[in-house]
This record gives C-alpha cells, structure tokens and sequence, in this order.
C-alpha cells in the first residue's frame, strides 16, 4: 500500500537452491489492482533482474611432477585450479584455499601452521579459470594423502565453495618408503667381501598410483665416511622398474657387484623412488629413504673364507668328518694290536 504515487517495495525469495548451481535466473515482476495488470518486468537480458549461481570445479596437481603424487620434501608446491562459470566480469574476487587431511578431514600442519593460500583475481569473462599456489614444507607429510579444499568469495560473501575429501582431483598424495637390506645368499646382514657378492633391498612403499610405472634407484653409502662407496673408483648402484597393482605393497631391488676390493666395514643402503610420466616417459622423484644411521639398511662386509676352511663352522673341523677319523684310527689300532699278538703266539 503506497504511501505516495511514487515509491519502492522489495519482494523476497527464500528457496533452496543447492540445484541451482552454474545456472543464471531472472526475475520476473507483475503488480496487479483487483486482478487487473497494472505493469510488468519481464526481460530474460535485464543484467539488472540477472542472479548467477556461480559453479567451479578445481583441479590440484604437483609442480613437480604434475600428477596427483608428490614428493615429501623441503619444498612443495601445488598447484590448485579452479574453473568457474558465472562470474560477473569485472569484479575482485578472493579464492582461499587450505589443505586438509584426507583421511582425518583435519587441516594439515606443517611446522604446527595450516597450510593456506590466498588469491585475488578479477575475471574477464564470465567463464574462465584462476591459479592458485600453495608453496610448504612437506617432510612431515610422508605416508599421507591431502585434499585441496577452495572457496570463492565476493565481499567476504562466499558464492563458490568446493570442499570434498573424496574428490580424486584435488587429491594429492606423499608415498612414504621404508626398506630393509639383506645379503641375498642368506638374507642375514653380513656380506662377505668377495667377487660375486649380492646385495637385495626389500622396499615397503605405501601411496602409490597403481599402473603407474616406477623406478627404484639404490646406492651403497660408506657408513664411516658418509660418501657413497666406490669400488675401482665406481659408485656401487643399482635400479629396478615395476608396476604397482595396489596403493601399498612391496618391491625388491637387487645388486650385484665384485666387493673383494671393499675395505670399510659397514654400508647402508640409500633408496630413491620415481614415477614415470606417461606421456614424456620423465622421471619425477615422489620418495626416498636415506637414513646412515638406520639398522635396517646396514650390512657388515667380512672377509671371505680361506680355501679349505668349512663355511659352516669357520674352523675347518666338521664334526661328522673327526668321528670318521677317530673311528678310523681306532679299528687301525684294533687291528694292529690282534697282529702284534698273534706274532708273539
């Protein structure tokens, strides 16, 4: 009921419009006296009666290998794109991201702060897409798998929002390595320095992308000096592919090489893992175990045994062997005294 000729009333709208999402609504308006039209608003191009529902689907993959597996190291980088639609050209828009923990759906820690990142962009288009960067320290994320999480707001107003921890696409995962080296001739850690010494290194991987192909690089290190052992000035190494058929499993990667020359005492093995990309065939690092100190990965060299000395008891005296000589010795005797006495007979 106006209160003069000329004035303004506002009508609301409450719905849900969870299905509304990458759709552009506009409002029509009638104003009717008794039923009878007095004027109306209908006009599917009025930018003035246009509401977007914005919709975007984001995108997270490392810089580095630019897959869904990342290397948990000093420096990460992932990149999170979001491609949007409905957005009014123009505008400053804020996307805000934050990873979370898939499996806890908890924010991940590193140094005890969330890892976040904060953009502003102004679109051009209505449709488009916009980079964002998360740039951490990961060496505490080996062995987890992360989600991106974005919201795009507009003033402090969220209109685009994008957070599901089952979502493939903006999952990124670390794999974590954990070896243990053997002597392969009979899986102790004791490695004898001889010419044809064989070394076998079981690793127990967790994350990886099944069907992917990967690649296992060892390297022997002098556990005294902390460099990499050298035999005729050559880096002890070896490397190995397999496919995964699952996430966590394990692979074997074996060496063998002439230790006779080796002089140190104890070698660990140090492990590196890459992911082969697909298409260009590049070699991407996504994990590693390199711990000197780690027990599992340390093998003993002692020197080989002298010619004519037993392998099992390392004196030469087999105690089948003494009983056959002593038996021996005893029926030779036997036999000598029954001759000494009958000659005397």
């Amino acid at each position: 009921t106006p209160r003069r000729e000329s004035g303004s009333v506002t009508v609301e709208f409450e719905f849900d419009g969870t299905e509304l999402s990458g759709r552009r609504t506009v409002v029509f308006e009638k104003v009717k006296y008794r039923d009878k039209l007095l004027f109306a608003h209908e006009d599917l191009k009025d930018e003035g009666q246009t509401i977007r529902f914005p919709e975007g689907r984001t995108t997270a993959l490392d810089s580095e290998t630019e897959d869904h597996i990342a290397n948990a190291d000093q420096k990460v980088t992932i990149r999170d794109t979001i491609t949007y639609k409905n957005l009014i050209p123009g505008l400053v828009y804020r996307a805000e991201g934050v990873l979370m923990d898939a499996d806890t759906g908890k924010p991940v820690l590193s140094g005890g702060e969330k890892i976040v990142s904060v953009k502003e962009f102004t679109p051009r288009r209505e449709s488009g897409s916009v980079t964002v960067e998360f740039e951490f320290d990961g060496t505490e994320l080996s062995g987890r798998r992360t989600v991106v999480f974005e919201k795009v707001k507009y003033r402090d107003i969220c209109v685009l929002i994008h957070e599901d921890l089952k979502d493939e696409g903006q999952t990124i995962v670390f794999p974590s390595v954990a070896t243990s080296a053997e002597d392969q001739r009979d899986g102790d850690k004791t490695v004898r320095s001889e010419k044809n010494a064989r070394i076998r290194d079981i690793v127990r991987y967790t994350n990886l992308i099944p069907g992917r192909e990967y690649v296992l690089k060892g390297i022997l290190m002098d556990k005294k000096t902390g460099l990499p052992l050298r035999i005729n000035r050559d880096i002890v190494t070896g490397e190995s592919t397999f496919v995964p058929r699952r996430p966590d499993s394990t692979a074997k990667l074996e060496i063998r090489f002439n230790a006779s020359g080796v002089r140190t005492e104890d070698v660990v093995f140090f492990e590196d893992l890459y992911e082969v990309n697909p298409d260009t065939g590049v070699r991407r690092k996504v994990g590693s175990h390199r711990d000197i100190n780690d027990s599992e990965q340390t093998l003993h060299f002692t020197e080989p045994e002298k010619p004519g000395r037993s392998a099992d008891t390392g004196d030469g005296n087999d105690p089948g062997t003494i009983m056959a000589v002593l038996f021996l010795c005893a029926v030779l005797m036997s036999a000598a005294v029954l001759c000494i006495k009958g000659k005397a007979e």
